[in-house]
């Protein structure tokens, strides 16, 4: 079951981080709704993807092994 979670919490992560791209990625638009509701959510999805990360990073033993190898990886 910890695998379970593990794979899931990893996969939201990832997707998180997909759906914030390309909705940085669709800011060059030229109507500024559009803008505004891609750049509104990119901010909520970013500021999602920080609090899930923190927050799964001392409790997820994947999630923590990918922690303490970036840091290492940085050195």
């Amino acid at each position: 079951m910890t695998a379970l979670k593990s794979f899931l919490r990893t996969s939201l992560l990832i997707a998180l981080a997909c759906v914030a791209f390309i909705c940085l990625a669709s800011l060059d638009e030229g109507k500024l709704d559009t803008l505004i509701i891609a750049a509104a959510v990119a901010a909520v999805d970013i500021l999602c993807l920080c609090r899930l990360y923190s927050r799964w990073r001392r409790i997820d033993p994947w999630i923590a092994k990918y922690h303490r190898w970036s840091l290492k990886g940085m050195q």
